[in-house]
């Protein structure tokens, strides 16, 4: 993958949440991309930072809710783009009847009475019975939650630009499949990808040497323990148009992949 630009939501010490980061996404891909990657802390689980203000973690535990949820808005926008009145109200009394009293995403949808249905008459009636009878997140309706909807309102737009890929160097996240299920399910992307490991990242500084002399002389001075015997140091001067590098190889762990 190669790196076009850089968004930084942690700069200055900033906390940064899924919002923030599915917001960072929808821009990129305004821009025309279709392949991400995302730098932050992980687990198996999936990441590890807060969906939104108030909210669980970006985890397998967190997300597929907000995936199944995301799908109710999404169905919620359909049926209020219909011109007509009646079969507006038609495609309102399906998706109530579709969610009243289920499961839902480890919660529950309440329950919906038949005196409480036929007390719908109208595209409002029945907006508002959605929003009431929807599940709690953290002790607070789902529906009525400005961040939730605003997260909803992202993912619907991301997954419309449907991403190719997505890369995550994230702690051990390529651990569990079902947290890189959650992961690419909620950003609708065709392949999600990340690490099996734990990463690291580290500031370096090269020292660039003219000369295959100048560059031994320097081992032998500062890191003396790799000037006899190590795999890594070149044994012979390189060839016109080479550098002392170029034969140098780095083996990296296959990434897992949802």
């Amino acid at each position: 993958m190669i790196i076009d630009g850089v968004i930084d939501l942690a700069a200055g010490r900033a906390v940064v949440t899924f919002l923030a980061v599915q917001q960072a996404i929808l821009d990129a891909a305004n821009a025309g991309f279709s392949e991400i990657l995302i730098v932050a802390h992980g687990s198996a689980k999936g990441l590890i930072m807060p969906i939104a203000p108030g909210l669980g973690s970006a985890d397998k535990d967190g997300l597929p809710f907000m995936t199944k949820l995301a799908a109710v808005a999404a169905e919620r926008d359909r049926i209020s783009a219909i011109a007509d009145p009646k079969q507006q109200l038609s495609e309102w009394l399906k998706l109530l009847g579709s969610l009243t009293g289920k499961p839902f995403g480890g919660a529950s949808w309440d329950p919906i009475t038949t005196e409480e249905f036929n007390k719908i008459q109208s595209a409002a009636d029945a907006e508002k019975k959605l929003k009431d009878t929807a599940p709690a997140v953290n002790g607070a309706n789902a529906l009525k939650n400005a961040n939730v909807l605003k997260l909803l309102n992202l993912r619907n737009q991301v997954v419309q630009k449907g991403l190719k890929r997505v890369e995550v160097r994230a702690c051990n996240l390529g651990q569990d499949h079902d947290g890189l299920k959650a992961l690419r399910e909620f950003l609708g992307a065709t392949r999600v990808l990340a690490p099996m490991v734990k990463t690291f990242y580290g500031k370096v500084t090269p020292k660039i040497f003219a000369k295959d002399r100048e560059y031994r002389l320097w081992i032998a001075k500062n890191v003396p323990w790799l000037a006899k015997g190590s795999p890594i140091l070149p044994t012979r001067a390189p060839t016109r148009g080479t550098s002392c590098t170029s034969r140098w190889m780095i083996k990296t762990r296959p990434r897992s992949r949802s």
